[in-house]
């Protein structure tokens, strides 16, 4: 048996057209476009969730996230429209999937380093990580069952 390349993996993925591969590339590179677009506070804070009908969708970490963000949407549809495949028309902002947004896809990160909790494995900031050594996520929980 010998061992491929990660790059030919991805090809022949690419290539038989595996269920969802093509949605999970899309959400890869809305996530890179984001990550782009957003200053390194604002993208620990915040996660697109899904692109439809020149809708973007951002989970948010807090209201007060979603209402600044709000404040911004048009300088961010002007950047974001330069960097998307698909025309950009509103942006929305929600707090109340941020839980699911923390998600486990690898972010590649070229010119900002984004560190992960070692407790749930999402995006953490390095201010919780050096005074509670976990997310704050992780940390609320933890308190919150003492």
């Amino acid at each position: 048996m010998s061992f491929d390349s990660l790059s030919l993996l991805l090809k022949k993925l690419e290539q038989d057209q595996v269920p969802f591969w093509d949605r999970f590339q899309r959400h890869l590179h809305l996530l890179e476009c984001w990550q782009q677009a957003v200053s390194l506070k604002t993208f620990e804070h915040s996660r697109p969730l899904h692109l439809q009908k020149g809708v973007l969708s951002v989970a948010t970490a807090s209201s007060a996230w979603a209402h600044t963000l709000s404040l911004q949407r048009y300088q961010l549809i002007k950047k974001l429209s330069l960097l998307l495949d698909e025309p950009l028309e509103n942006i929305r902002f929600s707090s109340a999937h941020w839980n699911n947004a923390h998600s486990k896809i690898p972010i590649s990160t070229t010119s900002k380093s984004i560190l992960i909790c070692p407790q749930c494995q999402s995006s953490a900031n390095a201010f919780e990580l050096e005074r509670w050594g976990v997310c704050s996520c992780c940390i609320v929980q933890t308190w919150s069952k003492k």
